[in-house]
């Protein structure tokens, strides 16, 4: 079964929304409650590189203890997820592998192409943003530097953005 690209693209944007939800979480762990001498506070704990770690969340109150808990289960529920989707996208044979070393060297050759006191000098136009275009993607998109000419859409968006000709460009 050859792996829907769509599927990947989708599964790709969830992750990162994911990841990104539990990065706003204010605790993320489980809530403790530890009493030492005459008052009781909260703690949240969690594992961090294979260590137990405790942070201090504040003194005991029932509204912070629930905060504490609908947290932890917010973030066992959105690790739960995760799981899922890292299980699909392996499924759809896709790899969080880095890019080939040839397709690295066309990026850091673009670079310093970019970066050519003879470029930095001229004016920019489209013959210019076309040929650093062509260096950067060569080897990883088939035309590229070209402009396109099938239509495309932005995610999540009914827009669709015009065809660009190459005079206007």
């Amino acid at each position: 079964m050859a792996p829907k690209y769509e599927d990947i693209e989708e599964l790709l944007h969830a992750r990162v929304d994911i990841h990104a939800r539990l990065q706003l979480l204010p605790y993320n762990g489980f809530p403790e409650i530890k009493e030492p001498g005459d008052g009781r506070y909260l703690y949240t704990s969690k594992r961090v590189a294979g260590k137990l770690t405790s942070t201090y969340a504040g003194a005991y109150t029932e509204d912070l203890y629930n905060l504490l808990l609908r947290n932890a289960h917010k973030a066992r529920s959105l690790r739960k997820e995760l799981r899922r989707i890292e299980k699909e996208l392996s499924q759809n044979r896709y790899t969080d592998s880095a890019p080939a070393p040839d397709i690295l060297g066309n990026r850091d050759f673009a670079r310093e192409f970019i970066l050519d006191n003879d470029v930095l000098y001229s004016r920019t136009d489209y013959s210019v943003l076309s040929h650093t275009a062509q260096l950067v993607n060569e080897g990883f998109f088939a035309q590229g530097g070209r402009i396109r000419g099938v239509p495309v859409t932005i995610g999540r968006s009914s827009y669709v953005p015009k065809i660009p000709f190459e005079a206007d460009v």
